[in-house]
């Protein structure tokens, strides 16, 4: 017979484990002294007296593994630090998280795109207009800025014009709901 088992978790080796040096089961790197015949018959009598291990999964795939495996063969999860949460604290957490949440303030945000003038100069008059009827609704302007769109190259008349083309982007904000004491 020429069965071979690992040595660390006594699973029965394929060819494949036996190929690529590793035991599929428990993560195990085989080296040439791979366990054969004598051992088999040691695991079945060990199974036969109900001596098994206490196996441990991996937190983020379930693998199991035998305790004394530092790293998940499937997916290289550590296993050594897996810290153990109590549920409740992490509850009470949560729960302190959210009564928080729901005291604060609640905003709501628009988002204006006005394009530059076809020159490349500030859409100055529009952009006045847009915070002035925004702030008649409530709205304050929270933040401004020019996103650069290209080059743009323009020849009439025999004279060129080089003109960047962007754009100002305004985001406004207002407040919906005001924070609870």
């Amino acid at each position: 017979m020429n069965t071979k088992v690992c040595p660390d978790c006594g699973a029965i080796l394929t060819q494949e484990m036996i190929d690529v040096n590793m035991c599929w089961e428990c993560g195990k790197i085989l080296d040439e002294s791979l366990i054969d015949d004598e051992k088999i018959e040691e695991i079945e009598r060990q199974t036969k007296e109900n001596i098994t291990y206490d196996y441990i999964s991996c937190p983020v795939c379930g693998k199991k593994h035998k305790p004394n495996t530092k790293e998940c063969n499937l997916c290289g999860c550590n296993l050594v630090y897996n810290p153990q949460f109590d549920y409740r604290e992490v509850a009470q957490l949560y729960n302190k998280r959210l009564e928080q949440c729901k005291k604060n303030a609640l905003y709501e945000y628009d988002v204006v795109v006005i394009s530059n003038k076809a020159t490349g100069e500030v859409n100055s008059e529009e952009i006045s207009a847009v915070i002035r009827d925004h702030a008649m609704n409530g709205w304050k302007l929270h933040t401004m800025y020019s996103n650069e769109i290209g080059k743009n190259a323009v020849a009439v008349v025999g004279v060129g014009i080089n003109v960047t083309a962007s754009e100002d982007v305004l985001i406004f904000e207002r407040c919906i709901k005001k924070e609870q004491e």
